[in-house]
């Protein structure tokens, strides 16, 4: 091999080095290495009026965000175990107790769930799916824990962990772009294989029918097997939190899987494995009072160098 030959094959190793590297999560050495990093930069947000939810997405105004850390995955029930294992070991026998998840939200109308309220927190086979059943004091309690484990871990650091605001929430879903929908620079819900980006509800014309009663057409419980399509998105309910594909800041599951509690209101965000395509846009809200199978959360990070 030439000189010239050698030049032209290290600039090539250059390049493509760069072109890796750059669509590499950025991480933060104090914080869990299942955090990653989303940039300061321009965030549109749905304008409040008095339009019913699902037209508000056509208004949008224009805000700025802080550089954040954010988990590049929602809270699984493994996560959650360390958390109740912590407040045991330590003889927080009344905050262990407040903090168990209300596995009975798993109870739905014309459909069986009990499996999963025995099994779906409990037994080791789903450690890696999306923590559900519990209220944002608990979720807040949890931050709370995590933010002191790790200052422990970490004294002149300052460390603070929370929920993130809908601004951030947004930001890390689809970064400054006003009109992508889902969390994918792909526009739509499949990608151009026709394979779904996301767990949803997929609803189809064998998905539909007409309720006698009310003369009104409506979705099958997503969970009666005998009907086709439910199954299309690879996810019965809620898929394991590292599913599908991660966006441009490397977070998985923005959009579907489970709806994700915000620190500033009432609401999940997202959409969940129940709703249909519609409504796991980034700016689908569903209300988030009680405990749900449909809503769990993710947590963003602070470091505050002392």
């Amino acid at each position: 091999m030439n000189f010239r030959s050698l030049c032209t094959v290290l600039l090539l190793v250059v390049v493509f080095s760069s072109f890796s590297n750059k669509d590499k999560p950025v991480r933060n050495k104090h914080l869990p290495k299942s955090f990653v990093e989303i940039q300061s930069g321009k965030v549109w947000l749905p304008v409040r009026n008095d339009r019913p939810l699902k037209s508000q997405s056509w208004e949008k105004r224009i805000d700025s965000c802080e550089t954040f850390y954010i988990s590049e995955s929602e809270i699984s029930n493994g996560d959650y175990k360390l958390y109740l294992s912590s407040l045991k070991q330590n003889g927080l026998i009344q905050a262990y107790n407040q903090a168990l998840p209300d596995t009975t939200v798993w109870r739905q109308k014309l459909t069986y769930q009990e499996p999963y309220v025995m099994y779906y927190f409990q037994h080791p086979a789903y450690t890696d799916y999306p923590l559900v059943g519990v209220s944002k004091t608990q979720a807040l309690n949890y931050c709370k824990w995590l933010s002191d484990s790790l200052n422990a871990e970490n004294p002149k650091v300052g460390i603070e962990i929370t929920l993130p605001t809908r601004k951030q929430w947004i930001r890390a879903a689809r970064g400054s772009e006003k009109h992508q929908s889902y969390a994918m620079s792909h526009a739509g819900l499949r990608n151009s294989k026709g394979i779904f980006m996301y767990n949803h509800r997929v609803v189809g014309g064998e998905n539909i029918y007409l309720d006698e009663g009310t003369k009104e057409y409506k979705l099958v419980p997503r969970n009666v097997m005998s009907y086709a399509g439910f199954s299309d998105d690879g996810g019965l309910i809620a898929a394991q939190v590292k599913s599908y594909w991660p966006n441009k800041w490397g977070t998985f599951n923005m959009c579907g899987n489970v709806a994700e509690m915000i620190l500033d209101d009432s609401v999940a965000m997202g959409g969940s494995w129940l709703d249909p395509g519609f409504d796991i846009r980034v700016e689908s809200e569903k209300t988030a009072t009680q405990p749900s199978s449909l809503i769990g959360f993710r947590v963003i990070g602070y470091i505050k160098l002392q």
